[in-house]
């Protein structure tokens, strides 16, 4: 799916939501199923879409001028109908569509930072596309002005509760309601008996790592513009061995096995040193056929069994040492159960224990 897609996409599972008071998760359910040919990927982005819309919903709709959706709820009014198919009055249902593409496109503006070029190149008009933006959602989205909107519509939260914020925090109520509304980002900590924060830094530097504020020893990951946070838990798995050979006759071997680096790509001539294979979880195939840049097949046993939502990690043992491969949710394994596992040498790192450095 394309992004603008995606975005569609969105917009008519929140109108589904707004309208029937339906659970986002049944709602997202019955998209997936309803649209089969969406991946693992566009699930995703889609559900994060609407869950950072539902986030906002209030500060969204405001800053769209749609302000009747700026309270705590919408005013659609569900009317007799079957149980499974609720009925909504026609004109509510117009009325609905129009807020749920509003909080969408505020979202996009408050949560992702899109300016109004960015948002119109969404909304194009084109196949699955939105339509495009009316010069009215041109100007809101370019203002981004909430200063006249009251705090808990700033603030994302019920107009009930904001007494009590105010005695709590005062006039920071609104920045610490906000933050809440953000994805989090994730914290690590580095075990200092083991490496320095610097060097962890580097070492996670592909995911955007940071330093965290606060502590000398904290590591902060911040969500991506998806709003996914990396499972950190499956970052490369780190093989221990050796580097036979050299050139193209090269191997890494641990346990019993070889792995052929013929495909590997080197950042220095290889040589006969010990040495530590990086393969990141999705580079790893289970049960897999040959491709391109991929080993032989390898015996394996599945040890865990972890679902992720839209993916699987499988943790796996391998000569005594633990990998993890990232498959498909629809993909089933059982703990105990054997199977066969490929590397995409030519996409993983070796790393010379004595210098760290890559190979």
């Amino acid at each position: 799916m394309t992004p603008s897609a995606r975005l569609s996409a969105a917009i008519v599972i929140l109108d589904e939501v707004l309208r029937l008071k339906r659970p986002l998760g049944l709602a997202l359910a019955d998209w997936g199923k309803a649209n089969r040919y969406a991946g693992s990927g566009d699930r995703s982005s889609v559900g994060n879409l609407v869950h950072d819309a539902l986030r906002v919903k209030a500060s969204a709709a405001w800053l769209m001028g749609h302000r009747e959706a700026g309270a705590e709820a919408f005013s659609s009014e569900v009317v007799a109908g079957s149980r499974e198919e609720p009925q909504v009055r026609a004109s509510e249902n117009a009325s609905n569509n129009d807020s749920a593409r509003a909080i969408l496109l505020g979202s996009l503006r408050l949560l992702r930072a899109m300016n109004a070029e960015m948002i119109g190149g969404l909304c194009n008009g084109e196949r699955f596309a939105p339509a495009p933006l009316t010069d009215a959602e041109t100007a809101a989205i370019a203002a981004a002005d909430l200063s006249a909107a009251p705090a808990h519509v700033r603030g994302d939260y019920p107009e009930w509760l904001d007494g009590a914020l105010a005695v709590s925090f005062g006039e920071a109520r609104v920045t610490e309601a906000k933050a809440m509304a953000a994805r989090a980002p994730l914290d690590l900590r580095a075990n200092p008996l083991k490496i320095i924060r610097l060097k962890a830094l580097e070492a996670l530097g592909h995911l955007g790592c940071d330093p965290t504020p606060h502590s000398p020893l904290g590591l902060r990951i911040r969500a991506n513009a998806d709003g996914r946070v990396p499972y950190v838990q499956a970052e490369p798995a780190f093989l221990k061995g050796a580097v036979e050979g050299s050139g193209a006759k090269a191997s890494f071997k641990f346990g019993q096995l070889t792995i052929p680096l013929k495909s590997y790509k080197a950042d220095e001539p290889i040589t006969a040193r010990a040495a530590t294979l990086g393969v990141r979880p999705e580079h790893i195939r289970i049960n897999g056929g040959a491709e391109d840049g991929a080993t032989a097949a390898y015996p394996a046993i599945v040890d865990i069994v972890e679902p992720m939502g839209a993916d699987t990690l499988i943790w796996l043992k391998v000569e005594g040492q633990t990998i993890s491969a990232r498959v498909e949710s629809n993909e089933h394994y059982e703990p105990g159960q054997k199977v066969d596992v490929r590397f995409r040498i030519n996409l993983a790192s070796i790393f010379d224990d004595a210098t760290t450095n890559r190979i």
